[in-house]
């Protein structure tokens, strides 16, 4: 703004407070040229940190002069124009969010002047990455408690008007009655945009009366009813866990595959208490569970790996061997060494249990074979008996060999004995009829590797693989 602008500014307010005080004040004074027949709207003070701001601010409307208070921090908009109002704030150099309390009072204004009409101006003139949340608390301004009228009114809006306003018409709706807010979407005819509207009730239901959702299942559309009851029992595992697993299994007419919402209630169970909810998953393991439990074992673990690899490795250890099983605490040093945090993972070695000792090997084995770090095998293979060595093997050269084909071919000679290397020579031939990595020389350098016994193996294997070519 140029000085005389500024001198301008002063004179026509009518005040004897000069440019510095005003700035260094961090005020502006904006008032209405009837001050008798309208009310004042506020803006929430915000520090000027430069000239374009403090520019920005003076330039929301026309000034007209009118009484100062030195002591105020808050200036004012006339507001005899809430349109005009409107459009000043939003396009200023402040951050909307930051004046959303300004920006709702003059959207009420607004409203009680125009109606509805003002959602889609209000709407078109946010920021895309605020618009959401902002319209959230701005639709509950106009809005008030017509919901039906406000929704109605999207409808002749345009699709993308329609589908950001009636979304948070509905989510401030489903707030205070989601019951009704949902048996409104009934009226709705396309079937993206109320079934996305229909989500949102659904997610407001369930944080609000889980329970009541539950008892409304077999009211709602077929297709609706997996979604509700996934939303509500989730909601009810924040605070009681077995409950939820009581609802599932209650609800179990609706249910053909609860595997799904298990693993989510299992999730956030073992964020509260990763003993109980481990302790049930082991529970639920064998035949006569439909095997329930077996893939919501990974599920404890591996979010007790991410928070706490200490106290995952301790959950493991306290549930008991179980010779149907695979050894917890194997599966435990598996997942922290592909977390890249194979000292650790080998650190852990001497608290696991003399049973599960070649499968906790394993466990790390398999990891650094995945992750290129094979030369760290034979390391960790030396610490082992040359029987143990030979079952730590058997499975470890299976995945080295398709997962490090060239590097297990190469690492062959540093092998412990005569039947590992035959071993992981089988594997890289058999390997190798499927998907070719080796030349011809090395297979049959392999080939002089092997023991009678699994000299028969790859004769079956390549016989097999021939006849299905």
């Amino acid at each position: 703004m140029a000085l005389s602008s500024r001198a301008h500014l002063v004179v026509g307010m009518g005040v004897g407070i000069g440019l510095t005080a005003a700035v260094l004040a961090g005020l502006l004074f904006l008032t209405q040229e009837k001050q008798d027949s309208a009310s004042t709207l506020t803006i929430p003070s915000n520090p000027l940190h430069d000239v374009d701001a403090e520019i920005a601010v003076s330039n929301r409307a026309p000034l007209t002069s009118g009484p100062t208070d030195e002591s105020s921090t808050t200036p004012s908009l006339p507001n005899e124009d809430p349109e005009i109002a409107w459009r000043t704030i939003v396009n200023d150099k402040i951050d909307d969010a930051a004046q959303l309390d300004l920006l709702s009072r003059i959207a009420k204004n607004w409203s009680e002047r125009d109606g509805f009409e003002v959602l889609s101006q209000i709407s078109s003139s946010l920021v895309d990455s605020q618009k959401s949340e902002m319209l959230h608390s701005l639709v509950g301004v106009v809005v008030g408690q017509k919901f039906q009228e406000a929704l109605d009114y999207t409808m002749s809006l345009t699709l993308d008007e329609q589908s950001s306003l009636s979304a948070a018409i509905v989510q401030v709706w489903s707030r205070s009655d989601p019951e009704a807010a949902f048996d409104a979407l009934s009226e709705i005819d396309e079937s993206s945009l109320k079934g996305t509207l229909q989500q949102i009730v659904l997610d407001s239901w369930a944080a609000k009366e889980p329970y009541a959702l539950l008892e409304r299942v077999d009211l709602l559309p077929e297709e609706l009813r997996l979604m509700a009851i996934d939303r509500a029992v989730v909601e009810i595992a924040r605070t009681t866990p077995m409950d939820a697993i009581n609802r599932v299994d209650a609800m179990q007419s609706y249910l053909t595959d609860t595997s799904t919402i298990d693993a989510k209630i299992v999730e956030i169970w073992s964020d509260l208490d990763p003993d109980a909810a481990l302790t049930w998953v082991m529970s639920k393991i064998g035949s006569k569970h439909q095997y329930r439990g077996e893939h919501l074992i990974d599920v404890v673990l591996q979010r007790l790996v991410q928070e706490d690899p200490y106290q995952a490795l301790q959950v493991a250890l306290n549930q008991p061997i179980n010779s149907e099983s695979r050894p917890l605490e194997a599966y435990v040093l598996n997942l922290i060494t592909n977390d890249g945090e194979v000292e650790t993972a080998i650190g852990m070695l001497p608290q696991v249990r003399e049973e599960n000792r070649v499968a906790a090997y394993q466990g790390i084995g398999l990891s650094l074979v995945r992750n290129a770090e094979s030369n760290k095998v034979l390391e960790l293979a030396q610490d082992l008996s040359e029987p143990e060595q030979k079952e730590f093997f058997r499975q470890v050269v299976s995945v080295w060999a398709t997962f490090q084909t060239q590097n297990l071919f190469e690492a062959l000679e540093q092998l412990p004995t005569d039947d590992i290397k035959s071993r992981a020579a089988t594997e890289l031939i058999v390997q190798h009829n499927s998907r070719p990595k080796l030349t011809d020389d090395q297979i049959d350098s392999l080939r002089a590797l092997l023991t009678e016994e699994d000299a028969a193996i790859v004769a079956e294997a390549e016989q097999i693989y021939t006849q299905s070519d």
